[in-house]
């Protein structure tokens, strides 16, 4: 994620060294071209794509660009344990990761992909990460700001019924029409 820029300009600290990242990819062209396609006059181009972190230590004020695999790999282990703590600060979840509350999930998606079979695993069906998303994307896509509603639309999808303001309007507290507009 830093070397996406997904943490551009965020200040991590560890003891007294204070450092502010940005991250970014290299394009990098790589010639391929072997000797028929030189006679035919083909050239043939591969993408490589270079990850590069550039740190910009706060205290002395010196810039450090951390590229190649060996000297990420050791700068990401170093910083690990604050990168985390940059990440979950600045990308709140808005998953609560559990279905648990909602009704009838575990029916919904257990007919999904239930005949697909992997390599090295038993069961069939969707991953557990899968389940997860599926939860987090519909909360969000029934009711992304009001917690009581999207239970109701949860109640609703898991027992195929249509939802209707007048239920609506008993789990917001507010009147008919008011209850019709938040449900469109």
């Amino acid at each position: 994620m830093a070397a996406a820029g997904a943490l551009d300009n965020t200040e991590i600290a560890q003891g007294d060294t204070r450092q502010l990242i940005k991250g970014r990819l290299k394009k990098i062209l790589i010639d391929c071209t072997d000797k028929a396609d030189k006679e035919a006059g083909v050239k043939r181009l591969v993408d490589r794509f270079e990850a590069q972190i550039v740190t910009l230590d706060l205290g002395s004020g010196t810039t450090r660009i951390v590229s190649g695999e060996g000297d990420l790999r050791e700068w990401l282990s170093a910083w690990m344990n604050e990168l985390a703590a940059a990440i979950v600060e600045k990308f709140q979840p808005r998953h609560r990761m559990t279905y648990d509350d909602l009704p009838g999930f575990a029916r919904l998606v257990g007919s999904h992909s239930r005949f697909r079979e992997l390599p090295g695993r038993r069961a069939t069906g969707l991953f557990e990460s899968q389940k997860h998303v599926v939860a987090a994307c519909l909360r969000r896509l029934l009711a992304p700001n009001d917690e009581a509603l999207a239970a109701y639309l949860w109640q609703c999808v898991s027992t195929n019924k249509r939802p209707a303001a007048r239920h609506a309007m008993r789990i917001l507290k507010c009147g008919y029409w008011q209850a019709r507009r938040r449900l469109r």
